[in-house]
Parts: structure tokens; C-alpha cells; sequence
């Protein structure tokens, strides 16, 4: 888990703990005039330096070799569009919100033959679950929990006021984390879906069966 919170802060501060990779934040970069500046230098040196090179770039005018490190760096994802809103950790940030980024691999593999290992495996000693054991969804509920612990040691962290975050099966973690915690101020699910927030079971859409017949039975419990 990785916490990030407000350089500013005057005293503790309330924060998200978010499923998902565990990365720090991208480095303070140079703005988009600097960024500007160095590309025109850099291309400019490039095309001196070997024809070729200057080919490239006078095919493609709009390119630029020198791009800032992506914000959503802790989600793997590409650099947003510069319309784009700020990335929701800037926003949090800004609003004087810390953050917490919690790995669920780290607790517990997201496929069926890490049951034997991870937290389950080390409850289980290594041996297979039996059909009412928990999920992966529950082992990551557990690790979130006891990322709180952490928080609540942490004097700069107001740990009445920290929230679970997920999207799609990290959002059916979160709701399971707030059914399971309830030291958990909130809960912010995105897309959860069958296992989350959707109805379990319905004659159209996303059913139980979409869950277990694409490999996802590990997230429940052998019994579902």
C-alpha cells in the first residue's frame, strides 16, 4: 500500500483507499510551455545530427518524442487528453484529501490456482477450500481492513473518515470490505456489476453464471 497525502496539510486529513496498483505518484514535471520548449530542442538536435532522423520527423509534424509521465501511472493506464479533468488523485489532493493505493495481488492472486497461496492458501496451509471458504473478494476485503489498521496509527491520517474505493470486480471488493468493516467511513463503487451492487440473479444481462463459466469463481465462495 502506498499513502500519499497533502504536502500542505495542517493537521490529520481524511483519505480514499483505492484498489488497485500500488505505485507512487508521477514526479513533478515540467509544464506544457517547458514541455513545448524541450521537444522543439530535442528535435531539433535529433535532425541535425542524422537525416534519417529528420525524415521521421518531417513525416510526422504533430509528434513528439518528450511526453510527461501519465498521471493514471498507478492504474497502468495512457496519459488523458489535456482537456481532460485532473486525475482523480490530483483532485483528492487539491480538496485536502489523502490517498491510499492498496495492491490486492499482493493479498490475494485475482485466478483460481492462487487459492492455495496468498492470504487464503496461509489460512488453508496450503491445502485446497472447501466450498464455503472465502473468495478472493473477501481476502481483499481483509488486506484493505488491515490496511486501516495502518491508518489508524498513522497521526497524520484522521482515520474516522477514510474510504474504500473499486471499480468492477475492486468495486465488488469495496462493497464487500464496507459489508465486512465497519470502521470504513464510506464506500465509492464504480461498475460493479453481478457480485456487486447489480442484482444477483435476473432472467437478462450479467448472471452468476458469466462469473464461473469465465474464470472468476475464485472471487466467491465455493458454494455460490
Amino acid at each position: 500500500m502506498v499513502l500519499v497525502l497533502p504536502a500542505n496539510a495542517t493537521g490529520p486529513v481524511p483519505v480514499l483507499m483505492m484498489f488497485g496498483m500500488a505505485n507512487l505518484p508521477a514526479p513533478a514535471q515540467p509544464n506544457q510551455d517547458e514541455m513545448e520548449m524541450l521537444n522543439k530542442a530535442f528535435k531539433k538536435l535529433l535532425s541535425e545530427r542524422d537525416p534519417a532522423i529528420k525524415a521521421i520527423f518531417d513525416k510526422y509534424l504533430a509528434y513528439t518524442p518528450i511526453t510527461s509521465v501519465s498521471p493514471f501511472a498507478n492504474f497502468g493506464m495512457m496519459g488523458a487528453n489535456a482537456n481532460a479533468d485532473p486525475p482523480t488523485t490530483q483532485q483528492l489532493i487539491a480538496a485536502g484529501w489523502g490517498y491510499a493505493s492498496i495492491d490486492p495481488s499482493s493479498i490475494q492472486a485475482d485466478n483460481g490456482a492462487g487459492l492455495t497461496r496468498g492470504i487464503i492458501g496461509l489460512v488453508n496451509k496450503g491445502q485446497p477450500r472447501k466450498p464455503d471458504d472465502w473468495g478472493s473478494l473477501r481476502a481483499w476485503a481483509w488486506g484493505a481492513a488491515r490496511g486501516l489498521d495502518y491508518l489508524e496509527t498513522d497521526s497524520a491520517v484522521d482515520a474516522k473518515y477514510v474510504g474504500i474505493e473499486g471499480v468492477s470486480r475492486y468495486g465488488k471488493a469495496a462493497l464487500v470490505t464496507l459489508a465486512f468493516e465497519n470502521r470504513f467511513a464510506l464506500a465509492l463503487v464504480g461498475s460493479s456489476g453481478k457480485g456487486g451492487a447489480a442484482l444477483h440473479r435476473r432472467n437478462f444481462g450479467e448472471a452468476v453464471e458469466s462469473l464461473t463459466g469465465t474464470g472468476e469463481y475464485h472471487w466467491m465462495a465455493g458454494i455460490i
